[in-house]
């Protein structure tokens, strides 16, 4: 069985809340599959967009 969670801009924007919510998620077995590895950067200084732009390429 697979879950897709979207996580919109205003969760992004309460990052502490999204981390300790996915924390919660694996600590009771939810298998993340996050090829991009944006989770990882969730607690990173950077802020998440920045990455997602570096990800993304430019791309339109």
């Amino acid at each position: 069985m697979a879950l897709l969670f979207l996580f919109n801009q205003s969760l992004l924007e309460k990052e502490k809340r999204v981390i300790d919510a996915i924390e919660f998620l694996k600590s009771k077995g939810v298998i993340f599959k996050d090829r991009y590895h944006i989770l990882d950067q969730l607690d990173k200084q950077e802020a998440l967009s920045y990455y997602l732009e570096k990800i993304h390429g430019g791309k339109k």
